[in-house]
């Protein structure tokens, strides 16, 4: 078999031998021969197959946010009459409730494994590639592999893999435990971390930098001992404690730097070149690659955006995670739209939306965007779409039969409006995976367990300056969970943060208690089947 053949087989396999399951699309990739992997396009567009799997993950609302939020303490799915009910699958990530036939776990596995084994398939293309940068490129490849097994790892504990240098189909699967994983990921990232670029050499924060690769490691650190053993209380050396410390005065000492003007312009358009971001999601609409799902997922029905483009009635937030916040905390709350019967003189085609959280009555445009005769936009107040009555966002919700307006929003990440026909929902900015404030607070929290809670104090307000938070006078692991939350609400790691701090069990709004079994999701049912008995179920399903 010549190694175009070898490609094209691997990549058409990719479904079954990688991923494990019954329903993905047959992936067929820009492979056209084999003279085309001496140019370094084709490196480029094996490793944009890879990076592609990341904007499902994290932009969907079957992705991380399913998984990492609805799942958690800051955000949930109310069944609003007859809508949001979805076969029940909001109800059972809100209840711990899964099985191994639920479909958020099957989802998220199937977009974790499709990067993985799209990044497996660049490894080996590259491996016997003649290209001048073969060696930084398959080392990337490699870098985001770790990344996806990490995800995989820490959702599933367990992870199918095939080394991507030797190639045969006819032999199983190795299926890693979670400390097998663990020590094969740390393993693999240090070992290309010499050859990895910096994210001025890449031109990007999409892609694997040496910086990106620096953090993944720090946050398995961090979590190491949540790792070793899934279903006891988390044990937290100080070697370990001492490599999240090290590795985030390396980054800390590096390019970046906070935003200090509006924590809000993070997640704005424009975000590609921010400082304070070391790795995102590209989304930016030159590589079409844009989802508003983040953006208007919470809005009401009659909460307009854009003329004629409105919110789902979705997703909110959970009384008990908005009563920890201090609400002059600037990361709260951002006025954008008026909230009284007014008008601005902004124009269309700069209207924005309000920031962060958002509760009480609601004000906004109507819905074709009308001025008044001075050409100024008009601000009214906001009926609920089906009772006529105003939209008054409360923070009590419920799961079931709770009032259509019920939950406070969230608005964190911006929605981009460019006026183009059949464009309206593009959305011209990146998702964060990691930023240097989750490098100050991994710090942070590492000194703390480490017993220096000045050093940690002194981490911690030195972010909380820079957001214009007040200062704290201590801080204990409570407030570093809590501090946590302020910063990285719906930026899909909440699952893991509730886990370290022995808090992922615990009841809260619309949660029973729940036991340690449910810190790992059940491996698909799928994937145990087509696995034919190499895979077994994990402990409680």
């Amino acid at each position: 078999m010549n190694i175009y053949k070898k490609i094209i087989t691997l990549l058409l396999c990719s479904a079954t031998v990688f991923i494990g399951c019954t329903d993905l699309e047959e992936e067929v990739f820009e492979i056209r021969n084999q003279d085309v992997l001496a140019d370094a396009d084709a490196s480029d567009g094996l490793l944009a197959s890879a990076y592609n799997s990341l904007r499902p993950l994290y932009s969907d609302r079957k992705g991380l946010i399913s998984t990492n939020d609805v799942a958690a303490d800051d955000a949930i799915v109310p069944v609003r009459g007859n809508d949001w009910f979805d076969g029940g699958r909001y109800i059972e990530l809100q209840e711990h409730s899964w099985s191994p036939g639920s479909v958020s776990p099957r989802q998220a596995w199937d977009q974790m494994n499709q990067g993985l084994s799209r990044s497996l398939t660049a490894i080996f293309a590259l491996s016997t590639s003649d290209i001048a940068d073969a060696e930084a490129s398959m080392a990337e490849a490699r870098a985001l592999a770790a990344f996806y097994m990490y995800q995989i790892m820490d959702h599933f504990g367990q992870v199918p893999y095939r080394d991507p240098l030797v190639f045969d189909l006819s032999a199983d699967p190795t299926i890693m435990s979670s400390s097998e994983a663990l020590t094969f990921i740390i393993s693999e990232l240090n070992e290309v971390m010499p050859l990895l670029k910096s994210n001025s050499e890449l031109g990007t924060h999409g892609r694997m930098s040496q910086d990106a690769a620096k953090a993944l490691l720090a946050r398995i650190y961090l979590n190491k001992g949540v790792y070793e053993d899934r279903y006891s209380d988390p044990a937290f050396s100080t070697e370990d404690m001492d490599q999240v410390i090290s590795l985030s005065n390396e980054i800390i000492a590096g390019p970046y730097t906070l935003e200090d003007t509006d924590f809000f312009r993070l997640f704005d358009e424009g975000n590609d070149n921010h400082p304070e971001i070391i790795f995102a999601v590209d989304q930016r609409k030159d590589f079409n690659l844009s989802n508003q799902v983040l953006a208007f997922v919470g809005m009401g029905r009659r909460q307009y955006i854009a003329p004629g483009i409105s919110g789902w009635n979705g997703f909110c937030t959970l009384t008990d995670f908005v009563d920890t916040w201090d609400e002059t905390d600037p990361r709260f709350y951002k006025e954008v739209v008026p909230q009284d019967a007014s008008t601005t003189s902004w124009p269309v085609a700069t209207f924005g939306q309000n920031r962060g959280f958002q509760e009480g009555l609601q004000y906004g445009p109507t819905k074709d965007f009308d001025l008044n005769g001075a050409g100024d936009l008009i601000i009214e107040p906001i009926l609920e779409d089906r009772s006529g009555e105003p939209m008054n966002y409360t923070r009590e919700v419920q799961q079931n039969g709770g009032a259509n307006w019920a939950g406070v929003r969230v608005f964190k990440y911006a929605y981009t409006y460019n006026g183009e026909s059949g464009n309206e929902r593009l959305a011209n900015w990146d998702i964060p995976i990691f930023r240097l404030a989750d490098i100050y607070l991994m710090r942070a929290e590492a000194k703390l367990r480490k017993g220096d809670a000045a050093g940690a104090l002194t981490d911690v307000n030195f972010l909380r300056g820079k957001r214009g938070a007040a200062i704290l006078g201590s801080i204990d692991l409570d407030g570093m969970l809590d501090e946590r939350g302020f910063e990285f609400y719906w930026e899909m790691q909440r699952r893991v943060d509730l886990i370290r701090f022995g808090k992922w069990g615990d009841a809260w709004t619309a949660k029973p208690v729940s036991d340690a079994t449910r810190r790992v999701y059940p491996i698909p049912q799928t994937a145990i089947d087509s696995y034919d008995g190499i895979m077994s179920q994990n402990q409680g399903y």
